[in-house]
């Protein structure tokens, strides 16, 4: 039988995490909830909550030690998105939990030049938003997670290599986190260089 009583460390994550919910993250969901001003963008309002989790390492918990993060266990990490996710889904899912397991991505999938590049913002002191493209039209998200490869089901888009470069070939429906990163730009430039469509 698994015991899942929490540790006294778990105890103190999950009671910083709660904290910082109800006095960080609640009153800016006031904010956006209760405004008619359709103009309001919520990460103009999220920056400075973000950078706070950040300094708390909620978007470093997985990343191992190694890398500069703090190599929690996914447990931790679901603790932590559980309080913040009590006051907001939204601001738990697409700010702290995708950048918490993006940066867990990158150190098992991306080159050593790639992992240094991309994860420098965990020793700089300043935080980092990932973007994620998952989402197409006609697949869950949830199919990228198929046991069993089947081509009926799963994400479409392709990478094929073209000399040291690789062309990306498929249709996104969605960028999640991507108005204020530079991946909104990809779609720009696209455009700029004749390509239809966007992301």
């Amino acid at each position: 039988m698994i015991d899942f009583t929490l540790t006294q460390e778990q105890q103190i994550l999950q009671s910083t995490a709660r904290d910082f919910a109800q006095t960080e993250v609640k009153p800016i969901v006031r904010i956006i909830d209760e405004s008619s001003d359709r103009s309001i963008e919520p990460w103009d309002l999220c920056k400075r909550v973000f950078q706070k989790g950040f300094d708390l390492g909620f978007t470093s918990l997985l990343l191992p030690q190694e890398y500069g993060g703090m190599g929690r266990k996914c447990v931790d990490l679901a603790l932590v998105l559980e309080e913040i996710g009590a006051e907001d889904v939204s601001i738990a899912s697409s700010y702290f939990n995708l950048t918490a397991a993006m940066s867990l991505f990158v150190t098992r999938a991306a080159t050593s030049e790639q992992q240094k590049r991309i994860l420098s913002f965990v020793q700089s002191g300043e935080p980092h938003l990932f973007s994620a493209a998952e989402s197409e039209p006609n697949v869950a998200t949830s199919d990228l997670f198929c046991p069993i490869p089947d081509p009926s089901i799963g994400m479409k888009t392709f990478a094929q290599r073209d000399g040291d470069t690789y062309i990306l070939n498929g249709k996104k429906s969605s960028l999640v986190s991507s108005f204020h990163t530079p991946a909104s730009k990809l779609g720009e430039k696209l455009k700029e260089r004749g390509c239809s469509g966007g992301l």
